[in-house]
């Protein structure tokens, strides 16, 4: 196998062309972003295989298309940061606001809530979209407000700009005391 990585949406057909031309018989688009690059890739290769992660390709014979019930493990999640949270306050932070990340969304805040009524208490849920998979200085940003507003959970679906809200989850968690730690639920990256 071999990864053929994108800097930006301009790299998705480029990579798909150099993957089917370098005679890999399956190649896997991993993200909804490339529906589009994989539908066409597929067309214009034929008898290669082609899968998409996270959305769904139809008509193509040569397409499998894949996706999860990410609403349910993010409701895991929401159920985990209910039982969990001493302020009763948690986040949100999204990545580019998408059917896909609004399962996630959806998921966590049923969590929460189910969680807090079986409880017997009222938890707050921020919520907030980067608007990409790329700021991790926006998602920092996000979850310095979401934090410093009280929230010691976040719930992050934001590919890599989720790193962001891990760095300023460690540095707030170096500067207090344990009782006043934050914590972070990742997702994918």
């Amino acid at each position: 196998y071999q990864y053929f990585e994108s800097s930006s949406a301009a790299d998705y057909t480029p990579n798909f062309t150099q993957a089917a031309q370098a005679g890999y018989k399956t190649i896997y688009g991993v993200g909804y972003m490339l529906a589009d690059s994989v539908k066409a890739a597929s067309k214009k290769y034929p008898k290669k295989n082609f899968v998409i992660i996270d959305s769904v390709v139809s008509g193509q014979k040569n397409v499998a298309s894949v996706t999860f019930k990410s609403n349910e493990a993010s409701y895991l999640a929401g159920l985990a940061a209910a039982y969990t949270t001493k302020t009763n306050h948690v986040g949100f932070i999204g990545g580019a606001k998408s059917s896909v990340l609004e399962l996630f969304e959806a998921g966590f805040k049923q969590g929460v809530k189910d969680g807090a009524k079986a409880l017997g208490k009222k938890i707050k849920i921020d919520d907030q979209y980067i608007g990409n998979f790329t700021s991790t200085d926006k998602a920092k940003s996000i979850a310095q407000s979401m934090y410093t507003d009280g929230a010691d959970i976040i719930y992050q679906a934001a590919g890599n700009a989720g790193n962001g809200v891990f760095t300023e989850a460690k540095t707030r968690n170096k500067a207090t005391t344990a009782a006043k730690k934050v914590w972070v639920i990742g997702v994918d990256v």
